[in-house]
């Protein structure tokens, strides 16, 4: 888990499937720049989500 943002980091390497490991780290870069924060929580072969908080823009 704390390597889940970090670029090229693959968490099951026995898995064939095609990615490059930039995808969550890519994300995490996006809502950093928007003043955001994304965080994690796992359950082991149960469950994994995904928060994202963005502020809200009250000049739109």
């Amino acid at each position: 888990m704390p390597y889940v943002f970090d670029r090229l980091y693959r968490a099951d390497k026995s898995r064939s499937g095609r990615g490059n490991g930039l995808g969550l780290s890519i994300t995490k870069e996006l809502i950093s720049e928007h003043h955001g924060i994304i965080s994690v929580e796992s359950i082991q072969n149960k469950r994994t989500a995904f928060k994202i908080k963005l502020p809200i823009n009250e000049t739109l």
